[in-house]
């Protein structure tokens, strides 16, 4: 496996993809205040444009990430360790 890319082109809405996930941070990465890594992720299947799953979260919370994982299977129908 070749592992994912993230395009970064659009400072304000940068997306890795990995295999059909891709993962958009909506508003881009603030540089201040890196002790939380506060975004809003909007995460879709390729293929299935319809398909899409918002979630605002900590990306240094552990906790924030799993449920991120949990819910956003449910959503995009797929599995939690395809997500993971």
């Amino acid at each position: 496996m070749a592992g994912g890319r993230l395009h970064t082109d659009n400072p304000e809405l940068p997306v890795y993809t990995e295999g059909r996930l891709h993962a958009t941070v909506l508003g881009g990465i603030k540089l201040t205040g890196l002790d939380r890594l506060r975004v809003t992720l909007k995460l879709t299947i390729q293929g299935k444009p319809g398909k899409a799953y918002r979630h605002n979260l900590d990306l240094y919370n552990g906790i924030q990430c799993g449920q991120l994982a949990e819910r956003a299977s449910e959503a995009l129908d797929m599995t939690e360790s395809e997500l993971a």
